[in-house]
């Protein structure tokens, strides 16, 4: 993330294969994102968290 003229400009890299963590709702925070949108995308992530057994992987070519 690059703050430039008061304007935030997230970046990111995709890379093959997996991650064990995300820090997408801490960059949102960090950007200003309302508080009640942070907290219904915390909702969201704790139910698919819960939902999810992550056997399944992903192939990304």
């Amino acid at each position: 993330m690059n703050k430039k003229n008061d304007q935030l400009d997230f970046t990111h890299k995709i890379e093959k294969g997996g991650a064990n963590k995300s820090y997408g709702i801490e960059a949102a925070k960090l950007a200003g994102v309302p508080t009640e949108v942070i907290k219904k995308a915390k909702l969201v992530l704790d139910s698919l968290e819960k939902n999810n057994n992550f056997n399944t992987q992903l192939t990304i070519d």
